[in-house]
């Protein structure tokens, strides 16, 4: 899986665990709501973003966003 598709999963992930909207998330990293839905589709990030969405879900490394693991556990959930 590349990481792309993994971080849009991860994202996904933490907006539902944190019950925000895209909105909300857009809000706490004071971007724009297009801004985010470029980020979901995995368009582009940067360090600077990939820090602030640790600080807002919370995170202790880059590897909860990027870490294929976390995708493929989920998936075996399901």
């Amino acid at each position: 899986m590349d990481k792309k598709t993994v971080l849009l999963l991860n994202v996904e992930e933490h907006l539902k665990r944190m019950g925000w909207t895209q909105k909300e998330l857009a809000k706490r990293l004071g971007k724009s709501k297009d801004y985010v839905s470029t980020l979901k589709r995995a368009k582009h990030i940067n360090l600077e973003v990939a820090g602030k969405l640790m600080d807002v879900f919370d995170l202790n490394s880059l590897d909860e966003l990027f870490l294929v693991a976390k995708v493929d556990d989920k998936n075996k959930e399901k």
